[in-house]
């Protein structure tokens, strides 16, 4: 799976808390933004 399937995967499966916790991430640390994409994506995983 590339960068972007995961990360449009994380987008459509994560709920309002984690979309705007990703959001802020975003805008702050692009470090901190992808470490939380691939725990999400791990979470994610299964579904």
């Amino acid at each position: 799976m590339t960068r972007i399937e995961l990360e449009n995967r994380v987008w459509l499966l994560a709920n309002h808390e984690e979309k705007n916790e990703l959001l802020d991430l975003g805008l702050t640390s692009k470090a901190r933004y992808v470490k939380r994409v691939l725990e999400l994506g791990k979470v994610y995983a299964h579904v």
